[in-house]
């Protein structure tokens, strides 16, 4: 896992620099797809492992009623924003210009932005715990810098390094591999309903506003919300109930 982590995101550099053309796209569309398989694996982790579902089923407010609350929320923000009902106005990166109460949809993309660089920042502390290395009340803070620079350098690096390490962890982790990676290879392609259009002369970004809005606000704020959630429930091998289930194949 180590190696894993240290080293899936060198290959993007390297492809970068190297493809053009047609080949970009490919690769385009790999990271998309990774990025939507990470989003969905710990989800899709917790409810394949026979140990962890039982764990959610004896706790369905937690489990199942905060996340469906919170997808819920996200997605009807999105919706309301996309049909005009907020003040949000359609522009060159008008999602992440907030301009008050009455415009939702930047003041959830910001929440969002800060939640997700807590999230690569706690990745990379947990994989240096499940390594071993332990650098005691210095280890979260320096992982948060440590993330910080690091996506100041090389952010699609770094993202497609967080994307495959949390995949590999899901599989790894999970009893039941090959339902694991059926259930991620079937839901990833719903990436591609809000993705950017790639072709070979480059990324045609789709101008955020209508569907591609309710769609892009769902991806990030209702399943990319209820994935910190899940990704925190699973990979916190302080509980007891996840060292019981989930942390017994990772710490074996």
């Amino acid at each position: 896992m180590l190696w894993l982590w240290l080293l899936s995101g060198a290959p993007v550099g390297i492809a970068l620099a190297c493809l053009s053309g047609s080949a970009l796209v490919i690769c385009f569309t790999i990271m998309l797809l990774l990025d939507t398989a990470h989003s969905l694996s710990p989800i899709v982790l917790a409810w394949t492992h026979a140990g962890f579902r039982r764990v959610m089923i004896d706790n369905p407010q937690k489990y199942v009623v905060l996340p469906s609350v919170i997808f819920l929320v996200g997605a009807s923000i999105s919706i309301a924003t996309a049909l005009g009902w907020t003040a949000y106005v359609p522009g060159p990166r008008q999602y992440a210009h907030a301009t008050g109460w009455d415009n939702p949809f930047p003041i959830l993309f910001g929440v969002y932005f800060a939640w997700n660089f807590y999230h690569f920042s706690m990745q990379n502390y947990g994989v240096l715990r499940l390594c071993g290395a332990d650098l005691g009340r210095w280890g979260k803070p320096l992982a948060l810098m440590g993330t910080a620079l690091a996506i100041k350098i090389m952010p699609l690096a770094v993202s497609v390094n967080h994307w495959i390490t949390d995949i590999g962890l899901s599989w790894r982790a999970s009893r039941r591999s090959w339902m694991f990676a059926f259930g991620l290879l079937m839901l990833s392609p719903v990436a591609f309903l809000w993705s950017p259009i790639p072709v070979p002369e480059g990324i045609i970004l789709r101008r955020m506003e209508g569907a591609v809005i309710a769609l892009y606000g769902i991806r990030l704020f209702g399943l990319g919300f209820v994935h910190f959630l899940y990704s925190r429930w699973v990979w916190k091998l302080s509980d007891p109930q996840v060292r019981a289930t989930i942390g017994r194949g990772l710490l074996a």
